[in-house]
């Protein structure tokens, strides 16, 4: 599974085959009508994504991967939930 959207939530990656281990996606859908522009992960970690919304919202994004252009809110069981607005 390469993206699960639930309660105003974006997990990244949540499960991986073993063999997808590098990869890149453009144009999911997430729910609350968000667009995962595109989506880049080399050895199962996020490289980069990009999403795009056409209304004002705030999601929260979890990864298990460090994201540095996001606004992190904490740290839960080894994975990061971050503010995107």
């Amino acid at each position: 599974m390469i993206v699960q959207s639930q309660n105003n939530m974006i997990e990244l990656l949540p499960a991986l085959p073993d063999n997808w281990k590098d990869g890149k996606i453009k144009g999911l859908k997430a729910r609350g009508n968000i667009l995962i522009h595109e989506l880049i992960w080399k050895n199962k970690q996020v490289e980069s994504v990009v999403l795009r919304s056409l209304e004002h919202q705030t999601i929260q994004l979890l990864s298990a991967t460090a994201l540095k252009d996001a606004k992190l809110i904490k740290e839960v069981n080894g994975k990061y939930i971050y503010n995107c607005n």
